[in-house]
């Protein structure tokens, strides 16, 4: 006698197909998410300046602009520093890590959404046929759908944000440094909300071997010279990513349709006694 069918199954796969349906709209359709990167020198000769550059990413564009606060103090700073800099002790090495640019992300997102639509589909046919070994398909959607939240919360972003120099103005030339005694102290901070915010708070301070003279430089590189010292700066900032509702959306409908409940029902389909045969004579 044939196996009768799950239906359970059946409706979780309706339903991630429906989701995954939404999620390819909003891709195609809304704003990603937006970045935002705030930098306030609070000490030092460039006080009072500020930094801000806000991003917006959906599929076709990234957005971005930059507004500098206390524009002429920023650049008198500027004119009145030297091209000082000292071997860099870092040492460059090459990595086989690569990371996809945002103009490729921007391309594959959809393409992955709608592969992981078509699988949803044959295995809402499969469900019905009752084929074995259909939950191996599950399997690999789940894990499709997983890499899809991945490339949204983390390749997407990282393929726009380089390395920012959080010193501009003090930018390292001819792979030199420009400051010293630098140190950097930070924390990380979540909220989850209709929007999932991932910010980091940090604090820059160290010496700016443009602002020290000759005479002294020596002496700078060698001993901190303390924060009464003209060439000490001091830097505020706060970086973060805002996403879009329907990530947050999609955060939870991984949790719950890709991940919990195909799990649960997994459990329980090991754990379940068959009811034994009756017996005549």
């Amino acid at each position: 006698m044939a196996e009768d069918r799950n239906y359970p199954r059946m409706v979780l796969y309706l339903i991630q197909l429906f989701c995954l349906v939404l999620l390819l709209n909003a891709v195609e359709t809304q704003n990603w998410y937006s970045g935002d990167l705030d930098l306030d020198y609070t000490e030092g000769l460039p006080a009072g300046t500020s930094m801000d550059i806000e991003l917006n990413v959906d599929k076709e564009s990234a957005d971005g602009k930059l507004k500098i606060g206390g524009f002429l103090k920023f650049m008198n700073w500027q004119s009145i520093r030297n091209d000082t800099t000292i071997p860099s002790e870092d040492i460059q090495r090459d990595s086989d890590f690569e990371v996809k640019p945002l103009s490729e992300i921007q391309q594959m997102l959809p393409v992955l959404v709608k592969i992981a639509i078509s699988i949803t589909i044959v295995l809402v046919i499969l469900s019905y046929f009752q084929v074995n070994y259909r939950s191996i398909l599950g399997f690999v959607n789940s894990s499709l759908a997983l890499y899809i939240l991945f490339t949204i919360l983390i390749l997407a972003p990282i393929g726009y944000l380089g390395d920012f120099d959080f010193t501009s103005g003090m930018a390292n030339q001819d792979n030199g440094e420009s400051t010293v005694h630098q140190s950097f102290d930070g924390s990380p901070e979540m909220k989850l909300g209709e929007n999932l915010e991932l910010n980091y708070i940090f604090i820059i301070d160290g010496y700016d071997l443009g602002l020290v003279n000759t005479s002294q430089l020596t002496d700078v590189i060698e001993n901190e010279p303390g924060e009464g010292h003209r060439s000490y700066f001091k830097i505020e900032g706060k970086t973060g990513i805002t996403y879009s509702t329907f990530v947050t959306e999609y955060l939870w409908v991984c949790a719950l349709t890709f991940v919990s409940i195909p799990l649960f029902m997994t459990l329980r389909d090991w754990t379940k006694i068959s009811k034994p045969k009756s017996l005549h004579d």
